[in-house]
């Protein structure tokens, strides 16, 4: 068994963090090997020196698992590195929110135990591909994404018009700021922002979610996953741009086609025993807690009335 380490470097955090998994590993007898960065910052610290690295690329076919350090962000490039490996991430949350990296630093140990003892899951999440159905000399295999992929107007201030289909069955012309097509897992995300649902994780579907929609009307859409969302944006601005999970994955002209739909692997998250993302949601968004006091408690529980 070889775990693979990778970690965002600008968390000064993962200087503490990334050693205690390493010695937990030395005790357990389970190999490593780092990302070449990460491995230079540890070296340069006086730290795991003769441990081998790799490039980033390399670890999902030079490891059996990914430990993940950072926030969803990187968990997020993470998960782009393995999208051609089945191979499984664990994802430890130095961020703020975390929604996918949920496993606390604190809790490190424990989680690798639990991994050691094959006491955890694997969650498998959708992700979604996008090819573009007017080829153009870019290449269509990196449009990927876990989170979503968003059609967007740009720094212009006019709005686009995208008019969806799903299959062959014309859904809506949206006049909108742009677009979110998100998964599941992204249904925290930018969809969310915008107004769309919460989807349970492992559902096999995905969200249509405007930007900023010119009608009150256009509203999210919730469609399974066998469909195949076939979008057509015209705009009046020169260029329109698509986005995959929070990166600007190509600038194209004002016009764009472009056909999306499930990737062909999931993504392999690691679970704890007993973990739930109802659970998450409840610590992330503060459910059952009334923010009007101090201590996050109704103020009627103690007797006091509410106004």
């Amino acid at each position: 068994m070889r775990l693979g380490i990778l970690a965002n470097l600008t968390k000064p955090a993962i200087w503490a963090a990334v050693p205690e998994a390493l010695a937990w590993c030395a005790a357990h007898g389970v190999g490593v090997v780092l990302e070449a960065e990460l491995a230079a910052g540890l070296a340069s610290r006086g730290l795991a020196s003769s441990l081998p690295a790799v490039a980033a690329a390399e670890l999902p076919t030079a490891a059996d698992a990914l430990l993940v350090f950072g926030g969803d962000g990187t968990l997020l490039g993470a998960a782009r590195l393995a999208r051609h490996h089945p191979i499984p991430l664990l994802a430890v949350n130095l961020g703020k929110l975390g929604f996918l990296a949920e496993v606390d630093v604190a809790h490190l140990p424990d989680a690798l135990d639990e991994w050691f003892a094959g006491r955890t899951r694997i969650e498998p999440r959708l992700a979604l591909e996008a090819r573009t159905v007017e080829p153009t000399a870019e290449s269509d295999r990196d449009l990927w994404a876990l989170n979503d992929i968003v059609i967007d107007k740009g720094g212009f201030a006019r709005m686009i018009r995208v008019e969806v289909h799903l299959d062959d069955e014309y859904l809506n012309t949206y006049v909108a700021d742009g677009l979110i097509i998100a998964t599941p897992t992204g249904a925290t995300g930018y969809s969310l922002s915008a107004g769309g649902p919460l989807l349970d994780p492992t559902l096999p579907a995905f969200v249509i979610s405007p930007i900023c929609p010119h009608t009150l009307a256009a509203r999210p859409v919730v469609v399974p996953v066998g469909r195949r969302i076939r979008l057509s944006v015209r705009s009046e601005s020169p260029e329109v741009v698509l986005m995959l999970d929070g990166r600007i994955g190509r600038v194209c002209g004002p016009t764009l086609s472009v056909e999306i739909g499930a990737a062909v692997e999931p993504v392999q998250l690691i679970k704890r025993p007993g973990a739930s993302s109802y659970a998450v949601l409840r610590e992330k968004l503060m459910w059952g807690r009334d923010l009007r006091t101090a201590a996050g408690r109704d103020p009627d529980e103690s007797g006091a009335r509410s106004a």
